[in-house]
């Protein structure tokens, strides 16, 4: 058993009145090495509808870091899932705002260059979604997901893989022909429900989480100004007018032009996941939220925003 492994389940076996209060309220914590994946949590759940293969996709980005290079990731969960689709690479200084549109040449969902987003990913024309379920989370759902590796930290001399935030969208269950701009236009804070797997750079390797709260909501930015095409009509200046988050605040509505992720411990009320421009620059987006996990003054990550349409 792993030090990471065990950490995690020794915090469980010690706090077991608030792990009892998360599996009612915001779903269980869950080990890969006990439960298959994509077929029950600690509750005993079982998913239903097509699973998304979180597992897999797990043991993959463990052996990535920061400066594994985009194609690399591109090709690892395409070699996964053909289906898989890369649509935005945000990095320090180019996050929402500073995050400009390209047409990748080998089509869409095959971004690859860091500071960019694919617009052929977006409008009407675009690619349709692939709903997928997690465990303890409302099934048949669209979703993408956020995968962060930050640079070296702490023990971490090369860096590593936080792990991965999936945010599904239980409003989109009955809908259908659901694509990205739906997730983004018309403005507004969106109910969204998260499953987190944790990596190796995290204090939960090995281990998942589902957060089903019906108060997690999510905005982009109420100033993005994001268009009918799911991004802000002048493209050329950014993905976003002004700000933006990346990730969601369990039990919060976050809006990155007013309420952003803060700093948060195993136990407390709410946990944050992901990376801002909380009513400010591209380049103060430099802390890494990840639950009881954070980084600070951290310039050389690397964040993936992926999905699964067709």
């Amino acid at each position: 058993m792993g030090y990471n492994l065990y950490k995690s389940r020794n915090i469980i076996n010690t706090m077991k009145g608030f792990v009892a209060s998360e599996m009612n309220e915001t779903g269980a914590i869950e080990s890969h090495v006990h439960y298959p994946a994509g077929k029950r949590d600690l509750n005993g759940q079982q998913v239903s509808g097509p699973p998304v293969d979180y597992k897999s996709v797990h043991n993959l980005f463990n052996t990535y870091t920061n400066t594994t290079s985009n194609s690399t990731i591109l090709s690892g969960i395409q070699n996964l899932n053909s289906d898989y689709k890369i649509w935005a690479l945000p990095v320090n200084g180019n996050v929402v705002e500073d995050l400009l549109a390209v047409s990748p040449p080998a089509g869409a969902g095959t971004l690859t260059t860091s500071g960019k987003f694919d617009y052929q990913m977006f409008g009407s024309s675009a690619p349709v979604l692939t709903k997928g379920s997690f465990p303890g989370l409302t099934p048949n759902c669209a979703w993408f997901a956020i995968s962060i590796f930050p640079g070296p930290s702490g023990t971490f001399n090369a860096g590593g893989y936080m792990g991965t935030i999936y945010m599904s969208f239980p409003e989109t269950q009955d809908k259908t022909n659901i694509r990205l701009k739906d997730l983004f236009y018309p403005i507004q804070a969106r109910r969204v429900e998260l499953f987190i797997d944790y990596g190796e750079m995290s204090n939960h390797n090995h281990y998942t989480a589902s957060y089903n709260s019906p108060n997690t909501r999510w905005l982009l930015s109420g100033e993005s100004r994001i268009g009918s095409n799911g991004y802000y009509s002048g493209s050329t200046q950014g993905f976003s007018f002004n700000d933006g988050i990346w990730g969601a605040k369990t039990n919060t509505i976050v809006d990155g032009a007013n309420v952003g992720l803060s700093t948060g411990y195993f136990g407390g009320p709410q946990l944050s996941f992901g990376i801002q421009n909380l009513n400010s620059t591209d380049s103060t987006a430099t802390t890494i939220h990840f639950g009881d996990t954070y980084i600070t003054s951290m310039t050389n990550y690397k964040c993936v925003l992926w999905t699964e349409a067709t």
